[in-house]
């Protein structure tokens, strides 16, 4: 029986002992992102296990880090107006 998508999770499980972090994932693209990394590099990316729907590799630890989007300022409205015009003058120009 199929998984919803809600139950298709990608999982990252590391401890503060070992130097590796097993990711459990369902997502596709994120599957060929680490398959092509174990032939590239497979020194450092390890399949532990696959079945139908998933895979587990190990991973660096180090290679798993938090990064938030970045702010994008608040124009105000000449701003906005002024980059408005200028993209209408490129569309103009092409």
């Amino acid at each position: 029986m199929a998984l919803s998508l809600i139950e298709k999770e990608t999982i990252i499980l590391f401890n503060e002992k070992e130097q590796y972090a097993d990711v459990y994932v369902h997502n596709v693209k994120l599957k060929r992102k680490l398959d092509e990394l174990s032939k590239e590099r497979p020194d450092e990316v390890r399949l532990v296990r696959s079945d139908s729907e998933s895979v587990t590799y190990q991973i660096p630890r180090s290679w798993i880090n938090v990064r938030p989007p970045k702010k994008m300022p608040l124009l105000t409205d000449e701003q906005l107006k002024k980059k408005r015009e200028h993209f209408m003058q490129i569309r103009k120009a092409n």
